[in-house]
């Protein structure tokens, strides 16, 4: 009789230390926080690019916005911005300031300047008028990824 009283001590037991290792698991995986500043602005770079070049030809876009199928509501709150250089031309839209502020993020440790935004920039090569012209895309991020 007694030894039963043990064995389910030592049951009972078992299970909480089971029970708080999987309640210690979802905490540690669900209480981190997502950065995807950096994969927004990638993606807003890929955007702009196809909707600038298609198929290796510059296309003249007129309203960036309705052209390239942008929420300009979601540029107006100033959580990101893009900047189109080709030639001597340029056209940009969103929040200026994050120019500086990926300046700055090269110059900053990465605690100091979290929450700066987070930029991307790469180069395309199109046709316009028979001639290769550099189309120069920069894109910048500052919305912050939710706690999963």
């Amino acid at each position: 009789m007694s030894g039963e009283k043990v064995l389910s001590l030592w049951m009972f037991l078992v299970w909480g230390l089971i029970a708080l290792a999987i309640v210690l698991a979802v905490f540690i995986f669900y209480g981190q926080e997502a950065d995807i500043k950096i994969l927004q602005s990638d993606i807003l770079i890929d955007r702009l690019a196809d909707c600038f070049i298609d198929q290796g030809q510059f296309v003249d876009v007129g309203n960036v916005f309705e052209d390239c199928n942008l929420n300009k509501e979601i540029f107006d709150k100033g959580n990101f911005y893009f900047k189109v250089s080709f030639l001597e031309d340029s056209i940009s839209g969103g929040n200026k300031d994050f120019e500086i502020q990926c300046g700055l993020r090269k110059t900053q440790d990465e605690k100091s300047s979290e929450n700066f935004a987070r930029c991307s920039q790469r180069s395309f090569i199109a046709l316009k008028d028979n001639q290769e012209i550099n189309v120069e895309i920069f894109a910048g991020s500052n919305v912050r990824g939710g706690k999963f």
